[in-house]
């Protein structure tokens, strides 16, 4: 992690009178630059509170928990706010319900963009890197979360 992250993360625990060996991890949303501004700035704005990833995005890093903090970072790599996931939950692509997309807080917040949305990017994950198809019985993680520090640095 930067200097940035870590002064960041401690000034969070700081805050919060946490130790500030307490685990997180920081990342930015999407896979460009845009995305990551876009949707970094709907979690400040509270419309943002779940994300999801395709199971097998995860076969080299462990998967989230409940209770986990994350350092939401801009396209820069700066941090935006911290975030606790309060549920996460693994389920067939086909098992996404409206309330959450509505939670991912994108586009019209329907089920249907969710999941046209979704299908584009995971199907391009699994073509690109792991040389498969993407199908409706593929598991997602979707993580619910709550952002407990907003200050930006």
């Amino acid at each position: 992690m930067s200097q940035t992250i870590d002064k960041y993360w401690r000034s969070f625990c700081q805050s919060k009178g946490m130790p500030a060996g307490t685990a997180y991890s920081a990342f930015a949303f999407g896979d460009s630059a845009e995305m990551a501004d876009r949707l970094g700035q709907l979690v400040l704005s509270g419309k943002k509170t779940g994300t999801s990833g395709a199971y097998d995005h995860y076969a080299e890093e462990p998967l989230p928990e409940k209770g986990d903090y994350q350092i939401v970072l801009n396209s820069q790599g700066e941090p935006l706010c911290v975030i606790q996931n309060t549920d996460v939950d693994i389920l067939p692509f086909r098992e996404i319900t409206a309330r959450h997309a509505e939670k991912e807080g994108e586009g019209d917040l329907s089920l249907t963009y969710w999941r046209n949305t979704h299908w584009h990017f995971f199907s391009k994950y699994h073509t690109l890197e792991l040389e498969k198809e993407f199908t409706e019985d593929d598991l997602v993680v979707f993580e619910t979360f709550v952002v407990v520090y907003p200050t930006t640095v």
